[in-house]
């Protein structure tokens, strides 16, 4: 198990943050997810920041009692084709 405090990774400033898959763009304008962890958990009193905030977990993702995962990007939300892979 690997495990990251929130405040290093909000630290990081990311425009994207991605935890437990990988993320590829792909040249028709979708992206392709491919699931890397089997669970995926945000805990602890930081919140979790980020431009975008992407979790996956093939088996679980879960967000303890307190924590928190606020998108920071003020982009207007556009749509997205989203392709899964993996275990999940």
């Amino acid at each position: 198990m690997l495990q990251l405090q929130a405040g290093d990774l909000t630290a990081l400033n990311a425009e994207r943050l991605v935890l437990g898959a990988t993320l590829q763009s792909n040249t028709d304008g979708s992206v392709t997810i491919e699931q890397r962890a089997s669970n995926v958990s945000v805990g602890g009193v930081q919140p979790l920041q980020a431009g975008e905030v992407l979790l996956a977990g093939s088996e679980q993702v879960s967000v303890a009692p307190g924590a928190s995962i606020r998108a920071t990007d003020s982009t207007p939300a556009t749509t997205t084709r989203v392709n899964s892979s993996g275990d999940g």
